[in-house]
């Protein structure tokens, strides 16, 4: 059947065409020559190729093709999958591929991921007291919807507002769906002070930390405690030393004299 299909297309072919060549329209006209014959090639009336003809060839050819599709459709039992467009004879195999079932989970919205907020929580009962509900959870949230809201009551307009799949933390679930994290500055170093201890959070502290309501360490008080720090190690380590050359010179029974020659001094 193909090869039939291929020399249908082959007989509608011009073959005149191969012989000519293509012309642009702005110098066809100045380039109009009598008729050519030669032995092997039968009558050419033009030898020049406008861009009209070469359309035309080319639609014959797609047409041939679509003929093709169709006639071979037609004659076996096809069947058309509406996920991936295309037409199958064993359309059970079809299905069980692997193509169609990642064509068929792409198609489908994907749920968000639940929020871990406990029933309990005092914001998670505020906004199911203003009729939030967990698009994760609830499966009416798949499809988008469209409520009609008053916006003021002194003018009767309405607008719609779209649920979103992703819903967010507003009653009709808009806006944003987690908070913003943000970075705990207990300092007065300066904005955009470089400082890698703290790190960009939503929760900063658990419930009943008294590390909260802590008053942070100045760095002034730190920076002097270390210059103290500083100067009893010194004075801490001189002591150490007159320490060990009283032992030294209590085991050899050393002189001043000695003792000099001893520490080259």
């Amino acid at each position: 059947m193909i090869i039939n299909v291929h020399c249908l297309i082959f007989q509608n072919v011009d073959k005149t065409l191969l012989n000519r060549t293509f012309v642009r329209s702005s110098v066809l006209e100045t380039l109009r020559c009598p008729e050519t014959r030669t032995n092997a090639s039968p009558k050419v009336e033009n030898i020049n190729l406008s861009g009209q003809e070469i359309k035309n060839f080319y639609e014959s050819l797609t047409q041939c093709v679509t003929q093709k599709i169709e006639y071979s459709s037609l004659d076996s039992n096809l069947i058309k999958c509406s996920v991936c467009g295309g037409s199958f004879n064993d359309f059970k195999k079809h299905v069980s591929s692997i193509g169609h079932q990642v064509a068929e989970m792409s198609n489908k919205s994907s749920k968000p991921s639940p929020l871990l907020i406990p029933p309990s929580n005092k914001g998670y009962q505020l906004l199911s007291r203003i009729g939030w509900r967990d698009a994760a959870l609830d499966p009416e949230c798949e499809e988008l919807k469209t409520l009609k809201v008053l916006s003021d009551n002194s003018t009767n307009e309405s607008k719609s507002h779209f649920c979103i799949k992703n819903g967010g933390l507003g009653a009709l679930r808009q806006g944003r769906r987690f908070p913003v994290a943000t970075v705990l500055k207990r300092d007065r170093l300066g904005f955009g002070w470089p400082n890698t201890t703290n790190t960009a959070r939503i929760t900063h502290f658990n419930p009943g930390d008294l590390k909260a309501v802590e008053h942070p360490k100045d760095v002034r008080r730190l920076r002097h405690s270390s210059i103290k720090m500083d100067s009893k190690y010194l004075i801490r380590k001189m002591n150490l030393e007159k320490k060990k050359e009283r032992i030294i010179r209590q085991g050899f029974n050393l002189t001043d004299e000695q003792l000099a020659l001893l520490y080259d001094k």
